[in-house]
């Protein structure tokens, strides 16, 4: 009996002294307590510090629906929050902060090092140092919503999110139709890439359901799809090249591939285009240092640009913006532009 009391008294000594290290005050009764009652395995408790709470948010978030769209959450979602996790843990270590990083000590100075990081150490553009701090602000605000006592002086700052207007290309109709007749029969993976890369053109879709297009899909002359971010079905006409390209793969859409592998490979293929040698002014901030450089136009094509020159396409050729809209998913007009 002593024993057992000699042990309960250690473990409320380390619970107190941990209490007071992850909070920086002294615990009242009540949440000596509840945390007594975990440390003894009556209960459990969430993680009070900032990394341990996102490593648990993140795994509480898999499987789960999106309540404002109906959906899953994307890879894309558990992606970046992953990897916001992943680079914060870098950040404490590289500052020697220790491990552990209570709600508490989250404050101005943290998330100003946090961008500094981002942004010196990790080379980031601008616009790559907001996606990450749009996730640290969201995992913060979540913990506030679950009762956690953040950092005052965080709340009321903030974290301000830097953003940089991007220079991005898309191609023109001619340019889309010269990628079109370029033969690579002799670079197969080049071929299908480039088919796809089409599809992407003239459907406006997103890498996602691009990969999950199929021809049940497309009802007379229309694609009539539900995209997964916005859950709201589209129709979109059939541009010819559509029908070309089924007729090509025996009725079906070209095969999907992976999303680097077809930056990869579509930037390949309009390497081989003339019209796409032209050279282009592009401005990015990296490290903090604007820089603008001349870049072959085909050098700055990706995936994304199949979506934008959807977009670009046929708002160049008239259709209202809203029309556009309802098939690229965008909610805002300013957005949309």
């Amino acid at each position: 009996f002593n024993e057992r009391l000699d042990a309960l008294l250690s473990t409320a000594k380390a619970t107190f002294r941990t209490f007071l290290t992850d909070n920086d005050r002294e615990p009242d009764p009540g949440e000596l307590k509840a945390a007594l009652d975990a440390a003894t395995g009556r209960t459990t408790v969430r993680r009070s510090d900032l990394l341990g709470y996102i490593a648990e948010f993140n795994e509480r978030q898999r499987g789960k629906i999106n309540e404002e769209r109906g959906q899953p959450f994307t890879s894309t979602y558990h992606g970046r929050n992953g990897i916001t996790l992943e680079l914060l843990k870098d950040y404490v270590n590289a500052s020697r902060k220790g491990a552990r990083v209570p709600f508490s000590a989250l404050d101005a100075d943290f998330v100003e090092g946090f961008t500094k990081y981002l942004t010196t150490t990790k080379g980031y553009a601008k616009n790559t140092v907001g996606k990450y701090l749009r996730a640290l602000r969201m995992f913060v605000n979540k913990a506030a919503e679950e009762g956690h006592e953040v950092n005052s002086g965080f709340r009321s700052r903030g974290i301000t999110i830097p953003e940089e207007r991007t220079e991005k290309v898309y191609l023109t109709e001619n340019e889309l139709t010269d990628l079109y007749l370029l033969d690579l029969t002799a670079h197969p993976r080049l071929d299908r890439a480039r088919d796809l890369f089409l599809v992407g053109c003239w459907t406006g879709l997103r890498f996602g359901d691009l990969a999950a297009l199929s021809p049940e899909h497309i009802e007379g002359d229309r694609i009539r799809i539900r995209p997964s971010k916005t859950g709201k079905p589209v129709v979109i006409p059939l541009h010819p090249i559509i029908p070309a390209l089924l007729t090509k793969y025996g009725g079906k859409f070209p095969p999907v591939i992976s999303n680097q592998k077809l930056n990869d490979y579509v930037k390949a293929a309009a390497a081989m285009v003339p019209s796409l040698q032209q050279r282009m002014p592009v401005g990015i901030t990296k490290g903090g240092v604007r820089r603008e450089v001349n870049r072959p136009k085909w050098e700055q094509v990706s995936s994304h640009t199949a979506r934008r020159s959807f977009a670009s396409n046929l708002y160049r050729r008239g259709v209202p913006s809203q029309t556009i809209m309802s098939v690229t998913g965008h909610r805002t007009e300013g957005a949309f532009l």
